[in-house]
């Protein structure tokens, strides 16, 4: 049976934010200050749009954006395409039929996606191009070697090739091609499990004897890369020493993690900036919260609790200063604390008890739109990631929809 309402949510989108587009016309809707709903317009099938995970609460007023624009708008989480399945072609290991199994070796495991990459080309669930070319990934997976040049590349599902097809493709690389010997000893034996897709913390596992490896397929490029604080803090808080505990890299996570993502950006810059005193900061909460647009601007009163940020942060005119402006500079104080010093030094402490705790290995597939050549990539059990941490922004200063996460790529 098809999964549909709390389940197609809990399933197949809570999480990450995703990229999906319109199944059936519908109607979708804004949201008022005083929390209640009213229609924002229609929905048309095909038209592309952005989950946005951080701000649904419901699955009945999932939180999406048009690829257009940056306005958040809500709509019944079964109007969306399933994610995976743009334009019809389902990308990840449940639609190849792979999950909830365990496969006995990487032969085995290859053999069983070759044999579906073409009992769905049989049942016209692509083209021979988007056939020939999933060949071609495993075999390239497999082996190092490929013949991309004789696939037309036009037209492919490039953002669900990689985010999911990766799925598919990376337990194969992870074993065959050497890049998890110095992570996972015997990895070249390993045995392969596939995970139910409901499963948010790892893509797959590999199981080598007694031991198993989370392994986490991210794409190569984007906000995917990022790992947000409320999931690291999950995950680690009983583990943190006290003297971490102590720290304000632990303190700017909190706050992070526990408030909106408005608040969060003030609070958090407040800790690395003594011009956002108390004042300032009740005055966004106030009139940020109750315009929710990041384009108002300050008023005369305002202006006088904020003009020494402005000031200090070279920000212009205080008159055209908007309070998305503001938020967005707090993130971006928050991202450049974060690659200095003793804190860039205590989150990346942090983040590391998180990789030692969950097990997470990153195995990456990127992609060339132009030659179509995947690189398989990983994390080496974290190393790489730790020594780059940061806290990054995927907002902007009319943008509000996404937490400060560690960047991990």
């Amino acid at each position: 049976m098809a999964r549909s309402g709390v389940r197609n949510w809990q399933d197949n989108w809570k999480g990450s934010d995703k990229q999906s587009e319109v199944k059936s016309v519908s109607s979708y809707y804004s949201l008022r200050d005083n929390g209640t709903y009213f229609a924002a317009g229609t929905l048309q099938k095909g038209v592309k749009i952005v989950y946005i995970d951080s701000m649904t609460k419901e699955h009945t007023k999932a939180a999406f954006k048009f690829l257009t624009g940056d306005e958040i708008y809500y709509a019944n989480i079964d109007k969306f395409v399933k994610p995976g399945r743009v334009g019809g072609i389902d990308l990840s290991p449940e639609g190849f039929g792979l999950d909830n199994r365990t496969y006995s070796s990487a032969d085995n495991y290859y053999q069983e996606v070759i044999k579906s990459i073409g009992d769905r080309w049989e049942r016209g669930g692509y083209s021979g191009e988007l056939y020939d070319y999933l060949f071609e990934v495993m075999e390239h997976a497999r082996t190092g070697s490929n013949n991309f040049s004789g696939i037309r590349l036009q037209g492919f599902p490039w953002g669900s090739i990689q985010s999911y097809f990766g799925e598919v493709a990376g337990p194969v690389a992870a074993i065959k091609r050497g890049i998890l010997n110095s992570v996972i000893p015997g990895v070249s034996s390993a045995k392969i499990y596939m995970p139910p897709s409901s499963v948010a913390l790892y893509d797959y596992k590999l199981i080598v004897g007694t031991h198993e490896y989370l392994i986490s397929a991210k794409a190569g490029k984007g906000v995917s890369n990022q790992v947000k604080p409320q999931l690291v803090l999950t995950a680690v808080d009983s583990k943190l020493s006290s003297s971490l505990k102590r720290t304000k890299a632990y303190n700017l996570l909190n706050i992070l993690a526990n408030e909106s993502v408005i608040r969060g950006a003030f609070l958090g810059a407040q800790l690395f900036d003594d011009t956002l005193n108390s004042s300032a900061l009740n005055d966004a909460q106030q009139k940020y919260s109750v315009a929710a647009k990041s384009s108002t601007k300050l008023d005369e009163e305002s202006i006088e609790l904020w003009k020494p940020f402005i000031s200090k942060r070279s920000m212009g005119s205080p008159s055209s200063v908007t309070y998305g402006q503001l938020r967005y500079q707090c993130e971006k104080i928050i991202q450049e604390q974060s690659k200095q010093g003793t804190l860039n030094s205590d989150l990346k402490k942090i983040f590391q008890e998180y990789l030692e705790e969950s097990r997470v290995i990153y195995v990456k597939m990127s992609l060339s739109t132009t030659t179509g050549v995947p690189t398989f990539t990983s994390s080496k059990g974290g190393v790489e990631l730790v020594r780059s941490l940061y806290l990054r922004t995927s907002n902007d200063q009319n943008r509000s929809a996404d937490r400060i996460g560690f960047q991990v790529s």
